[in-house]
């Protein structure tokens, strides 16, 4: 897996934490490493909101999609946006939005 910081990170709510880390770790069980490319996760701090995006391969059962149905549950909770939208072809992105209070 593969880490992308964007953004002055600080610290931030704790249910907004740990929101981002749960709805990041079953968002990674929805994407797999293919071809010798690593999954990638990308954390953008922003003034008001946490983004988040998952990148990889489709994972394949049913298991895929009870992960991204707790990732997106975790994320609306917090007042936040969620999307696993259509991906190209043989790639799954993931992007979640949780918002923060300016200042953290």
């Amino acid at each position: 897996m593969a880490l992308e910081i964007d953004g002055e990170r600080r610290t931030l709510p704790v249910g907004v934490e740990l929101a981002a880390y749960r709805a990041v770790q079953h968002a990674l069980v929805a994407v797999r490493s293919a071809g010798g490319e690593a999954a990638t996760v990308a954390l953008r701090y922003r003034p008001d909101v946490l983004e988040l995006e998952v990148r990889g391969a489709p994972a394949a059962g049913g298991g895929a999609e009870a992960a991204l149905a707790a990732a997106r549950e975790r994320v609306t909770a917090h007042g936040g946006t969620f999307d696993a939208g259509a991906p190209p072809p043989g790639r799954r992105v993931l992007r979640a939005e949780l918002p923060v209070a300016a200042g953290g």
